[in-house]
């Protein structure tokens, strides 16, 4: 049984989310379009953040 990866909302866990676009990408050659990206007010609480987003 594989074992369970799990990721806080941060830097890293989008960058898995993202690699894993990416290396489909690359087996499939299909275009992938990722849209509606943008961040909540959780991410201006507690220097998360949130000001660097953009």
């Amino acid at each position: 049984m594989p074992k369970a990866r799990f990721f806080f909302r941060n830097k890293a866990f989008l960058e898995s989310i993202l690699d894993r676009l990416d290396n489909w990408d690359t087996h499939e050659t299909s275009p992938i379009y990722i849209g509606e990206v943008d961040t909540g007010a959780p991410s201006f609480e507690n220097n998360k953040g949130g000001m660097n987003f953009v």
